[in-house]
């Protein structure tokens, strides 16, 4: 398909459908029932249909929507402006992180084999893990206090451990005593999936239980080239994962419960009105100028635009006057909206801060 001069539409319903453009042709936009990625000059991309496919991004600041389904969504080079509709998506400006010439990002929380689907999905797998140096670079990246798949598995032959890319790497960090392939009247197929960070980093073999819902380490088999860019995501309806990237991104998850991750610099993380959803926002870092943005109109409750009032912010578990209007729990890392402070009506969490950052009120910006 050629549209030559002039803002054009183009319709892409087939895999082989064909896009040629030239520079200074025109905003043109592609409706792609289809997963699609934009290519050169071509800046907008509609996914259309109720079927759950992917849409990225090129290295012009683009906008991208979501149709109806779950949607993967990669914003890439640029100033990209991503809403995903309705449906629980996944939107990246950018890639979480690269080494050694892969990509790693987490999975939503789930079992191993439905982590594993969702690698699939994206085009690699639940990460092989070579050898110390990548044991520790995974610590250090992803953290410690926490559980994550791998893709070793012994579920095809039982004592025989695999990894699911088909990779043969022989290095294992288990920790002591394991695997063993625990076995009770509630396991009774045993433990035959391994995860990280089972003291000191250490390996364990789990079950595929519903019960062991963990996030995992998914790796890409290419460092991507759309990195970085000012962002603007929106996650719609559903439980969305927003991932900002490099750049100071605008996150806005929109209605459901969602994750919310910066990335790298000033990000601002929005909250419209209290009955939207708690979102989960991953690492909020003051020093870095990351922001949370009230609405005042959506909030009420005499806020006024500015940098939030140092007497309307209070830390711990409840209000203790009239002219409180945000607490911080930073033991836990709960944000709550209370509207009059007096216990007359109830404090509504609106976010959760898993880094448990010191939140003060200047981090609070009210639009």
């Amino acid at each position: 398909m050629y549209g030559g001069s002039g803002n054009d539409r183009y319709v892409v319903d087939t895999i082989g459908d064909s896009i040629v453009e030239y520079t200074n042709q025109g905003i043109d936009t592609v409706y792609a029932s289809i997963t699609y990625q934009l290519g050169a000059h071509l800046e907008n991309l509609t996914l259309t249909g109720t079927t759950s496919i992917n849409g990225y991004g090129n290295d012009f600041n683009n906008v991208i929507n979501g149709n109806s389904a779950s949607n993967y969504i990669w914003g890439g080079r640029g100033n990209d402006t991503v809403n995903g509709g309705n449906g629980d998506d996944i939107i990246y400006g950018d890639y979480l992180t690269t080494w050694n010439g892969h990509s790693y990002i987490l999975s939503q929380p789930g079992t191993w084999l439905s982590t594993q689907a969702e690698a699939q999905r994206l085009g690699g797998n639940l990460v092989t893990i070579n050898n110390a140096i990548e044991q520790s670079w995974l610590n250090t990246t992803f953290g410690t206090n926490e559980l994550f798949w791998i893709g070793l598995s012994d579920r095809t032959i039982e004592g025989q451990w695999q990894w699911v890319s088909g990779e043969t790497s022989t290095y294992r960090n288990w920790s002591p005593g394991e695997p063993n392939d625990y076995r009770s009247s509630s396991i009774p197929d045993g433990e035959d999936y391994a995860a990280m960070g089972w003291g000191n980093q250490a390996w364990n073999d789990l079950q595929n239980y519903p019960s062991q819902y963990l996030r995992s380490i998914i790796e890409l088999p290419s460092v991507p080239q759309e990195i970085g860019g000012n962002d603007n995501l929106y996650g719609g309806a559903g439980n969305d994962r927003i991932y900002g990237g490099a750049g100071d991104d605008l996150l806005n998850g929109g209605t459901g419960n969602d994750v919310l991750s910066g990335g790298a610099g000033a990000d601002k993380f929005v909250f419209n009105i209290t009955t939207e959803g708690i979102d989960y926002i991953t690492d909020f870092v003051s020093y870095q100028g990351d922001k949370l943005q009230i609405s005042a109109s959506g909030f009420g409750s005499g806020l006024v635009q500015g940098i939030l009032d140092v007497g309307q912010f209070v830390l711990g578990a409840a209000a203790l006057d009239t002219n409180d209007r945000f607490i911080y729990d930073r033991s836990s890392g709960l944000l709550s909206f209370d509207a009059d402070g007096s216990g007359t009506l109830s404090a509504v969490q609106v976010a959760n801060f898993s880094n448990k950052t010191a939140l003060t009120n200047s981090d609070i910006l009210i639009v």
